[in-house]
């Protein structure tokens, strides 16, 4: 029998990987990043790279080839837990600019327990201020 988190995990890498854009799947933890070639990726900016890291394996989407080439090389050492924090990733490649780390948190239905909410809801504008 399958336990609920493993079941849980399961279901969530299968979403990533369909939202990446490309035919990859988590490799076993412990492994390298599994680094595809995807200019439509969900994971990220268009023209960025995606990484999305869960129970100790990670996949990767680069914008083209040569990128994706670049990254197998450099992420061939560094555990996934280490992909989603700027300083390893900046100590292998030279890094621009980051968006994230965004930590997620994915629970069974059975679980689920919502916390009554009696507030409103604020709304901001998506004007910048000058």
């Amino acid at each position: 029998m399958t336990a609920p988190d493993d079941a849980v995990l399961r279901r969530v890498r299968n979403l990533w990987e369909t939202v990446s854009g490309a035919a990859v799947t988590f490799p076993p933890p412990g492994s390298p990043a599994a680094v595809v070639t995807s200019s439509g990726s969900g994971l990220c900016p268009p023209g960025w790279v995606g990484i999305v890291a869960l129970g100790r394996s990670a996949i990767v989407t680069a914008p083209d080839t040569a990128v994706a080439r670049t990254l197998r090389q450099a992420f061939s050492t560094l555990p996934a837990d280490a992909l989603t924090c700027a300083g390893p990733v900046r100590s292998v490649l030279p890094v621009a600019e980051v968006l994230g780390p965004a930590t997620l948190a994915y629970v069974t239905d059975d679980a689920f327990r919502p916390v009554p909410y009696e507030g409103g809801v604020e709304r901001l504008s998506a004007e910048h201020p000058a």
